[in-house]
């Protein structure tokens, strides 16, 4: 590794990875005067200059030979050259940190793409430890450090003009919030708080920070804002500002390629929508099938510009023949993540995460649209409230209780009539084919009656078999509404199962298979990966004849869905091997879960898993980012086919662990280990600890506590019976946390010691460092600080050798607090940087807003008032964006 060397806060250097000692600062000093200029000579009266100043004393060139010559003891393999009565350290420019910062910079600004340079700007910001040459005051440091100090200023600006170019206005706020209040004569800050501000949907707030800036310069310098800042001024106040595509939701599904008609429906929603918050699209008879969604999405794609801060879609599967209808609880999840707000501070009470959604939607002027609603329970939580956000609902009912109780504008629609059919078939089909039969196309519009989705099956069939006539499809559909029962849609007299039944006829032996396959999927949509592993064979071939023939869509890349009623029609094909395929479906879901459960926890003790079927594909996911991203996408899945898993339900809760907790979704863990429970007393006692705890886990987060210890003292006698020591300890560490959860403090940390002293009859390092952490924190919450420090170095020495880094990042936490609590702030504060740092890493956002609340609490004790009001500044606008509103008031009144 060599000698490294580091400028950008306290003067250090690094030999074989370790810091060593460079003795006195004066020595320390020496050093950089000379490394700042890697193989180039330094004169003796430079050093002095650049060390003494004009302080230098009588004795200054002695003393130089005598810091050279240990510091050559210290810097083994350095050399350190006196030729002529000056110095050269020949070394590799990269060795120092200031040299990789100024590279790292060049990097970013000639990368091309923005994600590329983000990354250089974020690792060259990333090597600061504080403030250059710290403590070396003379005028040569003084304006190295200036020059180094305004690179980094610019740097973390052009940074984050990517960053909010990129849609992370929410990450950056916090910290331009803090620069804003340093530097209120900076137009270039101003000007990016206003905008993070603007997109974060505050748009009253950015316009107040440009007139604090405006007043600032007025009263300071005399001048008036700049015309880059006026503009932006302009354009925020005219709501004219472009936005990142991922800051705002665009959740739309695709545009309806053909459409025609509704000019009625579609002028009753423009103007019903000016003046009324709610409007239901429901169906004469309930028709499904009749052009709902189609509607609904034709009218918001004309509609974008009217709502700039995006789109938000679901569909709510009021009547999917396979699933239950999704829960509001669920939908609000979801929306409240597109909006980018902090998994921790989505509550998880269904009354409480509706309040979060109205209160972020307050100020935004967003459409909303719920497909397939059931009934109004399912609607009203979703709705935004009084502000400018408008919501489109579809469904087959007609949803009086939401028409009377909450102002909804109710709108049916009605099969189309025979010109606006006869439209839709010409937008598919061109204005010759369809002139060219005209008793054909009669003949199918008939048979469809009027119906969009039949319209279209018809439509897909005629273009995916071009050499056929269009009489002998109207032929074939006659044939087969003679034969087939009808699927009943409402007042219409359309055979739907007909119209799907000749579609899927004119399919291939592997599309029909398929086909009949993907009915029996419980999921509201599924991947490519998935089918394979259902299908047991590549799949892309009949994928691709299945969309063709719209019997499914693919509303995202990769992955498709099924309109319910052609689901349904589906589910109606025996196949011999269903049993096999849903067996390796779960397999899939399973063994992929498993996968990247391990890549999130790798120091989780490993499960028994079973066998994967034969034809299963499991993905190979690894990295943080693909991981979470794989779970977010399957969420839903893998809940729906827990009822699928049988005996490997447990596993399947096991693999979701990591996701649900870092995710806060413990109602979706609680619904998974419930349905794990009745098989974990089947395998051994250590499954059933483990289920009843997880259990118990899920209920304490959603704060049913009754529950939780009940569970508990059941995992507390599986757990004595089995006589493992671990699965023993297990226990008592969870009820150390409900305890710590109730703020029972006394019973919190009896029962870690006491899962301490279980777990010191096993060789499980990892839940022994945790229990000595537990204890330490435990302790510390009690104002135990001997107790707390002793238990938790203990548990740092053991994290730091498993190289368990989330866990080490909580025990520096707990002795950041004890060293704060005990008057060692100086210690303190490097703690906290050390925890921040690990838990940035791990992408921790609750715990990196209460170590940069004790890091300002440390500073401030320290005698660094300003950095330590900045800290807290972010502490306050971290706690406040993760809804932690009784946490971010206490640090408001620190400031």
């Amino acid at each position: 590794m060599g000698v490294e060397f580091e400028v950008l806060g306290e003067i250090r250097a690094r030999v074989d990875g370790a810091v060593a000692d460079l003795g006195t600062a004066r020595q320390r000093a020496v050093l950089a005067a000379l490394v700042l200029e890697p193989g180039r000579p330094v004169t003796l009266d430079q050093v002095v200059d650049r060390v003494w100043g004009d302080h230098a004393p009588g004795t200054v060139v002695t003393s130089v030979r005598s810091y050279v010559s240990k510091l050559r003891t210290i810097l083994r393999g350095v050399d350190i050259v006196g030729r002529a009565g000056a110095y050269t350290v020949d070394y590799d420019p990269d060795a120092l940190d200031a040299h990789r910062f100024t590279a790292l910079l060049k990097q970013a600004r000639q990368t091309p793409d923005d994600a590329g340079a983000a990354e250089a700007y974020r690792a060259a910001l990333e090597l600061w430890r504080g403030e250059p040459f710290s403590g070396m005051e003379t005028p040569w440091f003084a304006g190295h450090r200036h020059a180094l100090a305004v690179a980094r200023h610019t740097a973390w600006l052009d940074h984050t003009d990517i960053r909010l170019r990129r849609g992370e206005h929410a990450e950056v706020l916090p910290d331009l919030v803090g620069l804003a209040l340093r530097y209120p004569q900076d137009e270039r800050v101003a000007a990016a708080l206003m905008l993070a501000l603007y997109l974060s949907g505050r748009q009253a707030e950015a316009l107040e920070q440009f007139d604090r800036t405006r007043k600032f310069l007025a009263a300071e310098l005399g001048t008036d804002p700049g015309p880059e800042l006026a503009k932006l001024h302009e354009r925020i106040l005219r709501a004219e500002v472009p936005v990142a595509v991922s800051s705002v939701p665009r959740q739309l599904p695709a545009r309806p390629q053909v459409f025609a008609g509704r000019l009625r429906e579609l002028d009753a929603l423009g103007g019903v929508l000016d003046g009324r918050s709610t409007v239901v699209i429901s169906a004469i008879g309930g028709a499904g099938g009749v052009g709902k969604t189609w509607l609904a999405l034709h009218w918001a794609h004309q509609r974008l510009e009217a709502f700039p801060d995006g789109q938000l879609y679901a569909n709510l599967r009021g009547f999917d023949p396979s699933t239950a209808p999704v829960r509001p609880e669920v939908v609000l999840r979801s929306f409240l993540d597109a909006l980018g707000v902090e998994p921790e501070a989505i509550p998880a009470d269904a009354d409480a995460q509706a309040s979060v959604f109205r209160s972020v939607l307050a100020r935004r002027r967003m459409l909303i649209v719920l497909d397939n609603a059931r009934d109004a329970a399912q609607i009203v939580p979703l709705l935004p409230g009084s502000g400018p956000s408008r919501v489109v609902v579809t469904s087959r009912n007609r949803l009086a209780a939401l028409v009377s109780a909450h102002g909804a504008y109710p709108l049916t629609l009605d099969v189309l009539d025979d010109a606006e059919a006869r439209a839709v078939l010409v937008g598919h089909l061109g204005e010759h084919r369809v002139a060219a039969e005209p008793d054909a196309v009669d003949a199918v519009l008939r048979y469809c009656a009027g119906l969009p989705l039949a319209l279209g099956i018809v439509a897909a069939r005629a273009l995916v078999q071009s050499e056929l006539p269009l009489s002998a499809l109207a032929d074939e559909l006659r044939d087969e509404t003679a034969r087939l029962d009808a699927v009943d849609t409402g007042d219409s007299d359309v055979n739907l199962r007909a119209v799907l039944s000749w579609s899927v006829r004119a399919l291939s032996a592997d599309a029909r298979r398929l086909f009949a396959l993907l009915g029996l999927v419980p999921g509201a949509d599924v991947a490519v990966p998935a089918v394979e592993s259902l299908s047991g064979a590549p799949v892309q071939g009949p994928l691709d004849e299945l969309e063709h023939a719209h019997l499914v869509s693919q509303h995202v890349d990769g992955r498709y869905r099924m309109h319910d009623l052609v689901k349904l029609y589906a589910a109606e094909h025996r196949v011999p091997d269903a049993g096999r395929a849903l067996d390796r479906l779960v397999d899939h879901y399973l063994h992929t879960a498993y996968t990247g459960e391990r890549d999130l926890f790798p120091e989780r003790a490993n499960i028994p898993m079973p066998e994967a079927s034969q034809g299963t594909v499991v993905e190979a996911i690894s990295g943080t980012a693909p991981v979470m991203a794989w779970f977010e996408a399957e969420g839903a899945n893998l809940l729906a086919i827990r009822d699928l898993a049988g005996s490997r339900a447990w596993q399947l809760a096991w693999s979701a662990t990591t996701y649900h907790v870092r995710t806060s979704k413990y109602a979706d863990r609680l619904q998974l280990w419930l349905a794990a429970l009745p098989y974990a007393e089947d395998v051994d006692l250590r499954t059933l600890t483990l289920a009843h705890r997880s259990v118990a886990d899920a209920y304490a987060h959603l704060d049913r506590h009754d529950e939780a210890m009940q569970h508990l003292q059941r995992a507390l006698v599986a757990a004595e019976a089995s006589g493992d020591p671990v699965v023993h300890g297990n226990v008592h560490y969870g009820i150390s946390a409900a305890y710590e959860s109730g703020a029972d403090y006394e019973s919190a940390v009896k029962h870690s010691a006491e899962a301490l002293r279980i777990y010191s009859r096993s060789t499980n390092q990892l839940a022994i460092g945790q229990a000595y952490a537990a204890v330490g924190w435990h302790s510390a919450l009690l104002g135990r600080y001997d107790d707390a420090r002793e238990h938790t170095e203990r548990a740092r020495e053991m994290f730091t050798e498993l190289n368990a880094m989330q866990s080490l990042g909580c025990a520096v936490d707990t002795l950041a607090l004890v060293a704060n609590k005990t008057g060692d702030h100086a210690g303190a504060v490097e703690l906290c940087r050390e925890a921040l740092r690990i838990f940035r890493d791990a992408r921790d956002a609750a715990r990196v807003a209460d170590a940069t609340q004790r890091l300002g609490e440390a500073l401030i004790a320290v005698g660094d008032t300003e950095a330590g009001r900045a800290a807290l500044v972010q502490a306050h606008e971290l706690l406040v964006s993760q809804g932690r509103a009784s946490e971010a008031e206490r640090v408001a009144q620190m400031l």
